[in-house]
């Protein structure tokens, strides 16, 4: 099976958590340039991206689970009430400064 490149990752957390729940629906992974990343300062920055691979076959399931992903990943969001800074649905207090969340306001 031919594989092909299913997504760029901003880092090697992100490439490794796509990866995870990918194989975690039955999407097998590769993920390519990881290795790369202790030449950081010695490569040029764009050949240091992690890569995404699937195979050809599993490219429609791997790009629908993908946009999944990208669209929970951007609901929710929530200003704090103290600094107004944006934080992730997932976050209990502002990376910020540290108040609590308190959605109701």
């Amino acid at each position: 099976m031919s594989k092909v490149r299913l997504y760029q990752a901003a880092n090697s957390i992100e490439a490794n958590l796509l990866a995870g729940l990918l194989n975690h629906c039955g999407i097998a992974t590769e993920l390519r340039g990881e290795a790369l990343g202790g030449a950081i300062g010695e490569l040029p920055a764009d050949l240091l991206q992690i890569e995404l691979w699937v195979d050809e076959q599993q490219l429609p399931a791997a790009q629908q689970q993908l946009n999944q992903w990208q669209q929970q990943s951007s609901q929710g969001n929530w200003q704090c009430s103290q600094c107004h800074e944006q934080n992730p649905a997932s976050f209990e207090q502002c990376w910020q400064c540290g108040h609590a969340a308190n959605r109701s306001e």
